[in-house]
């Protein structure tokens, strides 16, 4: 008996380590406007250690439940064909921002690069999804460019009601090299204004990419960053700041 209480004992601590994440610094997320209700846009600026030669797999971004998301603000989204060419429509683009990579080649020195990344919309993939998504990142010194696919889908239960699915990251990296992420600062939002009906019911209206949750916790609203490396996953969590 006193062995079967050790073996509980011993998986729910590698249960509780498995899923326990790092706490990101205060103000490493941003919500803009904080406004409970309000139309916003996500800002990340963050940073983080990886193993050694470490290559980046697949990551997940899980976002609060209650934030509204609605594909509508884009007026174009962007083709896949388009996507992998890197020629998304500026009307497709939803956010952008920087980031800082370590490049291993096969061969000679491991290099420092600073990324442009840019985030375009596009159609659903698969059935029940809310929308595509493609990080698309490039430094021109370099020649290294690289397209991203990602998925948006509704999570059931739980804190987090949005998730954004980069699963195929190792398949859409470049090849022969090894590449790691350390640092980002990009920000995801965007709005589109159109006239509809016709007559004395014609009207504006505004559709939002992303509306903040109704309600605000004392912390805050709650965001996680999965990250799956060739050694192991990693999760990073953090807190909106928000206001009614």
């Amino acid at each position: 008996m006193r062995r079967l209480a050790l073996l509980v004992l011993a998986v729910s601590a590698v249960a509780a380590a498995a899923v326990q994440a790092e706490q990101l610094p205060p103000g490493s997320v941003r919500v803009l406007p904080a406004r409970t209700g309000a139309p916003a846009k996500i800002t990340w600026h963050a940073s983080f250690d990886q193993p050694p030669a470490a290559q980046l797999q697949a990551y997940n971004v899980d976002i609060a439940r209650g934030y509204q998301f609605d594909p509508r603000a884009v007026r174009k989204p962007c083709t896949l064909a388009q996507a992998r060419a890197s020629h998304c429509p500026a009307a497709s683009k939803i956010g952008g921002g920087g980031g800082q990579v370590t490049v291993f080649p096969p061969t000679g020195q491991p290099q420092e690069l600073k990324l442009a990344i840019e985030f375009f919309l596009t159609a659903p993939q698969k059935p029940h999804d809310l929308a595509g998504l493609v990080l698309a990142a490039g430094e021109p010194g370099s020649g290294l460019t690289f397209n991203l696919i990602g998925r948006m889908v509704r999570v059931p239960r739980g804190r987090y009601g949005l998730e954004l699915r980069f699963a195929d990251t190792a398949a859409e990296l470049p090849t022969n090299i090894t590449v790691q992420l350390h640092r980002v600062n990009v920000s995801f939002g965007t709005q589109r204004s159109v006239t509809v009906g016709t007559g004395a019911q014609r009207r504006h209206v505004t559709y939002h990419l992303l509306t903040n949750p109704s309600s605000c916790g004392p912390r805050g609203w709650p965001f996680l960053l999965t990250v799956s490396y060739t050694t192991g996953t990693e999760k990073y969590a953090a807190r909106g700041n928000c206001h009614r």
